[in-house]
């Protein structure tokens, strides 16, 4: 009997030892994994907050500069005035809120109309400078580039350079959009036909017509056509 007790009190003994030890595996497991997941948990947290932070950041940014380019649209147009101002300076009230919304966030919008601002100040350079980085910040904004490459080919024709305006209009006429190509040709071919060149002038009417069937601009280079057969 007694040595039935030793038996089983060394059994029991094991058995104990061996669960204390699976036991002590399971925490010392547990705290590998705590120590990896608690890191990663409260990075995410962070990671969370900060990107909440930053969507609301950039909502009131978006809000902050719509709302300074719309004060700077009825400045440039001198919409709701209580006095009508001089043109120049409503220019140039006008490009002061354009400014300070493309600080807040960069649109093509506001470099276009900034741009003409200092066109209509007489300040092409600053407007050209204005244009070319339009182009070049967004270069696939299928709304203002094309209305940009026109607008520096007006600009360089207004400055005496002929040569350089046929260069922008040619590039507008390549880019990707298919908006204002009729206007690039029609420009192009006045240009051309102010210069002395007839022939190619002739040419630029004659793609309006085959290429451009409905286009406004297709009555006078029909004209043109018939007065150069004439």
């Amino acid at each position: 009997m007694p040595r039935t007790i030793k038996k089983r009190t060394a059994k029991s003994s094991i058995k104990e030892e061996r669960a204390k030890d699976f036991f002590h595996k399971i925490q010392e497991f547990a705290f590998r994994k705590e120590r990896v997941i608690v890191p990663v948990a409260v990075a995410v947290v962070v990671l969370f907050v900060l990107s909440a932070g930053f969507f609301i950041y950039q909502s009131n940014t978006n809000k902050k500069a719509e709302a300074l380019a719309y004060d700077a649209y009825k400045a440039y147009y001198g919409l709701y005035q209580a006095q009508p101002a001089q043109r120049a300076d409503q220019y140039q009230n006008a490009l002061e809120k354009f400014k300070k919304s493309y600080d807040a966030r960069k649109s093509p919008f506001a470099l276009f109309y900034m741009s003409n601002c200092y066109f209509g100040m007489g300040r092409y350079d600053e407007a050209l400078k204005a244009l070319a980085e339009l182009n070049e910040r967004f270069p696939d904004d299928e709304r203002f580039v094309p209305l940009s490459y026109y607008k520096m080919a007006v600009i360089t024709l207004n400055k005496g350079d002929k040569e350089a305006a046929l260069k922008l209009l040619d590039t507008l006429y390549n880019y990707k959009s298919a908006s204002l190509k009729d206007l690039a040709l029609i420009e192009s071919a006045r240009i051309l036909e102010s210069m002395g060149k007839a022939e190619e002038s002739a040419k630029k009417y004659e793609e309006i017509t085959k290429g451009f069937p409905n286009s406004p601009f297709g009555e006078e280079a029909k004209s043109k056509i018939s007065d150069r057969k004439g």
